[in-house]
């Protein structure tokens, strides 16, 4: 290849059109060159999981956002890079090994040279628990609001229990609805997973993933790479093409079939319903949750709040009682507050961080046939119904992002104007 006409894309470079271009040429220039594998005659298996595959891991068959089931049974604990201990699904797991050891047999033979990643392959990412992601989350926010947002409002003498919490935090979270992704599903969507809460993606090095020189030189110019995506592709793995040392398992490939049998599995709809829930059915239980450990965290730290006697009394006095406020009982909590105005909560805040833009007609409406479910206890039928409108993942506030708001999305936020709808 030409020295002049390879794409020296990085995130590095300042201007966005010359990062497009370049980007482009990589895509379009030098990944064509190598689809092809000479010695074998099939195409390198690539995927793409910053376009056309961006959902992959995150999403079921149906479109619906899903984390794993049982994670502490379903994933099988792989050594890899300095000893550490990764995870993976049990049969990528299995897989894995195989084309560990398949790659080492290669190597014994002199067909791949030494010190190299490809050849030496060690993990150094895999599986994301995305409940841990979840509580770092939601602890910055229980933390930005007890330690900021009153503070800087004043507003510690105006809540006096949970009622007048609730008015605030929900106050708060509108106002910081571009900081913090607030429901399970939107958190998932984060460029801290990019399929990695699924147990099915995993990097085999620690490079700079923006620079797409160092991926030349390392990765896709060397003979051994080609021996590798063929490898991959006997043991039912795709390359990710923006980060060729980032696998991920083709659940279609007929070389995984043979893992599937290890676990009783028939198919591809076999492996989503045996290990993945969907992520909309514990969304409820959730928030309703978030809300009642954020009241009571917030207590623990402010028991006591001031108020003037006049404020209490009719008396017109200067004087400055103590009050104490009293944690929420969580039975008592829920009884006060049932599924119905969670239902209204979590689809308000599903609206916002969707930028799906209702009507406050839309929004009563969706919020009043849901309830209708959940009278009925058909909660999770309430939830499925709410999460058919909020699908297309286009416009979603994080998507892409992480905790901070990256700068491609800074304008987005600013300029986003959040219906003027009642909660």
């Amino acid at each position: 290849m030409n020295p002049t006409s390879f794409p020296y894309g990085s995130n590095k470079v300042k201007s966005t059109s010359v990062l497009f271009e370049d980007r482009k040429l990589y895509k379009e220039y030098f990944i064509e060159q190598i689809k092809l594998i000479e010695d074998y005659g099939s195409k390198i298996p690539f995927a793409d999981l910053y376009l056309d595959n961006s959902l992959y891991g995150l999403v079921d068959l149906n479109a619906d956002l899903i984390q794993l089931k049982n994670p502490n049974t379903d994933l099988k604990i792989v050594n890899g890079y300095n000893n550490e201990n990764f995870k993976l699904l049990n049969f990528i797991a299995d897989a894995y090994l195989d084309l560990k050891e398949y790659l080492n047999k290669v190597f014994l033979i002199g067909k791949m040279p030494a010190n190299n990643f490809m050849t030496e392959m060690q993990i150094y990412r895999a599986y994301i628990n995305p409940d841990s992601y979840d509580i770092v989350i939601k602890d910055i926010i229980k933390n930005n609001f007890k330690n900021e947002y009153i503070k800087s409002q004043e507003l510690n003498s105006s809540i006096t229990d949970y009622h007048d919490f609730i008015i605030h935090y929900n106050n708060y979270l509108i106002n910081n609805i571009g900081s913090y992704p607030l429901t399970k599903g939107t958190s998932l969507l984060s460029s801290n997973f990019i399929g990695f809460s699924s147990g099915l993606v995993f990097d085999i090095a620690n490079t700079e993933a923006d620079n797409d020189l160092l991926k030349y030189i390392q990765f896709l110019s060397t003979k051994e790479f080609i021996i590798f995506a063929e490898a991959c592709l006997r043991f039912g793995f795709r390359i990710d093409v923006n980060v060729p040392w980032r696998l991920i398992a083709d659940l279609n490939s007929k070389a995984m079939y043979k893992y599937y049998e290890r676990y009783e599995i028939k198919n591809i709809n076999d492996v989503f319903s045996k290990y993945y829930k969907k992520t909309y059915t514990d969304e409820l239980k959730n928030i309703k949750n978030f809300y009642f450990d954020s009241y009571n965290f917030y207590i623990k730290d402010n028991e006591r709040y001031h108020k003037n006697h006049k404020d209490i009394c009719a008396e017109n006095s200067s004087k400055t009682i103590i009050l104490t406020r009293q944690l929420a009982n969580k039975e008592e909590f829920y009884k006060n507050y049932k599924d119905n105005y969670w239902i209204k909560v979590y689809t308000y805040f599903k609206n916002l961080e969707f930028q799906k833009g209702l009507t406050q007609t839309q929004f009563d409406n969706i919020v009043r046939e849901a309830g209708e479910y959940c009278k009925i206890g058909k909660q999770e039928r309430s939830l499925k119904y709410i999460n058919d409108f909020f699908k297309d993942y286009n416009n979603i506030l994080y998507y892409k992002s992480k905790i901070t708001i990256p700068e491609e999305k800074i304008d987005d936020i600013t300029n986003y104007q959040r219906p003027l709808i009642k909660l």
